[in-house]
């Protein structure tokens, strides 16, 4: 999933500046340019796992869900820590984001997926959330606002 991440990541730069890929790659090492291609590789991932292991919907939805949002988060945090450090490198601000918050998204989907407790409940609300996440990701992508988390 990293090095997947890692073609995206740079296919800007591969394609010459193709629309194709400043869709799915990043022009820049902002926040949000870093967590868009393992956002996207995250989400292909849980579509694999889906359609192989065929495992209780509404259980598997809420643990991804919630898996997609540690994702988001942890490259945020990650990407701020390192800039108020000042040892923001956009090469390293990938590779440490992907290394950490991957692994760290994989564990809280299977954590919660096979835990005892009862996430059923908040299917609705979280297929929702990732509905306008999915938006989130092509409207940002084309109309980025001027913040810490953009540039």
């Amino acid at each position: 999933m990293v090095l997947c991440g890692a073609l995206l990541f740079y296919s800007v730069s591969f394609s010459g500046g193709a629309v194709w890929s400043l869709l799915f790659g990043s022009h820049s090492y902002s926040c949000w340019e870093v967590y868009k291609p393992l956002g996207i590789v995250y989400l292909l991932w849980i579509l694999i796992e889906l359609s192989c292991l065929r495992p209780s919907l509404q259980r598997f939805v809420c643990a991804k869900a919630m898996g997609m949002y540690v994702l988001c988060l942890g490259s945020i945090c990650i990407g701020l820590l390192l800039r108020c450090f000042e040892f923001f490198d956009g090469a390293y601000y990938y590779w440490i984001t992907a290394a950490v918050c991957i692994p760290l998204a994989q564990w809280v989907g299977y954590r919660l997926y096979g835990g005892s407790r009862k996430i059923e409940w908040l299917s609705v609300p979280l297929i929702l959330s990732i509905v306008c996440m999915v938006f989130m990701l092509l409207f940002l992508s084309f109309f980025p606002p001027d913040n810490v988390v953009f540039r």
